[in-house]
């Protein structure tokens, strides 16, 4: 499940994915990411992320490569 919050010149979506799925979703709907804007937070469990530390969450948006972030800023609060 995507959910999407619009702002007046952006979007942010919370989903449950892979990052590189929402690439492929964006695509599907005709949707473009801009990478210089785009950040990505796993949130979870101490236990299932550390499942996640054996791969690879980066993924490619035109020529530049995504990387998840320890922290990102929304509407002016960070999120750790």
């Amino acid at each position: 499940m995507i959910t999407t919050n619009m702002h007046a010149d952006d979007n942010q979506l919370h989903t449950n994915c892979f990052p590189r799925d929402l690439v492929v979703w964006c695509a599907q709907r005709r949707l473009q990411l801009n990478a210089n804007k785009t950040e990505v937070l796993l949130v979870g469990s101490k236990h299932n992320l550390t499942k996640l530390s054996n791969e690879d969450l980066s993924f490619t948006i035109g020529l530049e490569t995504v990387q998840p972030l320890d922290a990102v800023r929304d509407l002016a609060v960070w999120l750790e």
